[in-house]
């Protein structure tokens, strides 16, 4: 091969593959160590170790060179690794698209550098154009990308998806480096020019192919959630049936008993039945702190949910302006408050102490909105990344699921949720704009 065009500086590389993987890093969910500044300095340090690393595969030549690149590959994941809160499939998937999509970036903006700017002209002069071409292709990828910002947050690539994502880019990178290795074999080219442009052409296809497979996972996942989401809605709303029939059976019978107990009063009068009619109005007594709400559909599910706390041993408070509630339609607001208070109940169940197992619900309207909390003590570990509680479930698929449903739910109505954790409490809050107070 003549050598017609200069390589490209270990800079240029490192920095385009940096870039592109601080690009991803930003949209995934990061942990809670890294602050602003103590990002900021350990990604400026994984800068300067991929320049230096770059500079040193750079002076290397064929098979080595190839070898030394796909090494340098692996050394991109540990940023993935070290500051994002995400699988390792996803952090492999999001090394790979960098890997190639800053190759792809770099790769071409070294073509236009050097067609636009002659070589004799000063090294100054290529890095400023560089500089402005690299503005806008990142500019363009961090748009691009900004569309798929929920889907990158929340999204848990599969293993299979991701080995195949891997494999891909593997094969593109083998593809764009046949050129450079020898002209004895095939699918190569006489000159540098013309394997600088083969190589951007690859990558070019890569990039493509690699951002396709990308937005068919993302389609793949919004049809998971959408379908997942309306199945909890109907199961909920099942429930509220469901709940609704049982709730109308222990009334009647909860009449019956009282009016049993007094009767029995009446007519016996010893120590041993005083003792097992008390006995019986105890076993019956969760059926008389039924909370009267002023919506009969709330106080359905609250009701149901109460025993659950019971059996569980859970304490659940509820001080709740109902009517407030009456422009939501029956199906939202078993949605709502069925998945809260299952999400309350599962997390309260999990602490050890009986002392700390605490659910309180609020429903009020202030300063214009109507105001919705419903708060339980958790695990103090327990933390929120994206809107959604962090899990250590293997399969995160259907993880937050009733969240974003309750959240989907505010929107319909012109409201907000959101969900906090800290010092070993959980919190859930929903506004909905109200034109008046009560």
């Amino acid at each position: 091969m003549s050598n017609e065009l200069p390589n490209i500086p270990p800079l240029f590389n490192a920095l385009s593959i940096w870039l592109c993987g601080m690009l991803f890093i930003h949209f995934l969910p990061r942990r809670n160590c890294f602050g602003r500044t103590a990002l900021a300095v350990a990604a400026s340090g994984f800068l300067i170790a991929d320049f230096l690393l770059m500079q040193a595969v750079m002076s290397l030549d064929g098979m080595t060179f190839n070898l030394a690149m796909l090494a340098f590959a692996v050394w991109t994941l540990i940023p993935f690794l070290l500051f994002c809160r995400t699988s390792l499939a996803n952090c492999l998937t999001y090394c790979a698209y960098s890997f190639i999509f800053g190759s792809f970036i770099v790769s071409l903006t070294w073509q236009l550098c050097v067609f636009f700017v002659p070589l004799k002209i000063k090294t100054s002069a290529q890095i400023l154009i560089s500089t402005v071409f690299f503005a806008v292709f990142y500019t363009a990828l961090y748009l691009i990308e900004r569309q798929h910002r929920v889907q990158l947050k929340e999204m848990q690539a599969s293993f299979i998806s991701c080995a195949e994502t891997v494999f891909m880019a593997f094969l593109i990178y083998i593809v764009s480096s046949l050129s450079f290795a020898s002209v004895e074999i095939p699918f190569t080219v006489s000159t540098y020019a013309d394997a600088y442009t083969l190589r951007t052409m690859v990558y070019f296809g890569g990039v493509g192919l690699l951002y396709s497979q990308h937005a068919l996972q993302c389609e793949s996942f919004l049809g998971l959630e959408r379908d997942t989401l309306q199945s909890t809605l109907n199961l909920q709303y099942e429930n509220y049936k469901l709940s609704q029939e049982y709730v109308d059976m222990v009334n009647q019978k909860y009449h019956d008993l009282k009016h049993q107990i007094s009767v029995l009063r009446s007519e016996f009068d010893s120590d041993l039945q005083s003792a097992y009619l008390d006995k019986m109005e105890q076993d019956i007594r969760i059926y008389e702190t039924q909370n009267k709400t002023g919506n009969r559909f709330l106080d359905t599910i609250l009701m149901t949910k109460s025993i659950h706390c019971q059996k569980a041993g859970i304490q659940l408070t509820c001080v709740a302006d109902g009517a407030a509630l009456d422009f939501m339609d029956v199906m939202d607001l078993s949605s709502l408050f069925g998945n809260a208070l299952d999400n309350a109940i599962e997390a309260a169940g999990q602490l050890e102490d009986p002392r700390q197992r605490l659910i309180r619900v609020s429903v009020s309207r202030q300063k214009g909105f109507l105001c919705i909390w419903i708060e339980n003590r958790c695990k103090e570990t327990l933390t929120v990344a994206g809107g959604i509680p962090f899990t250590s479930q293997k399969d995160t698929r259907y993880h937050g699921f009733g969240i974003k449903s309750m959240k989907k739910t505010a929107e319909k109505y012109g409201g907000t949720a959101s969900v906090h954790a800290e010092n070993g409490w959980f919190e859930l809050r929903v506004l909905f704009p109200c034109e008046t107070d009560a």
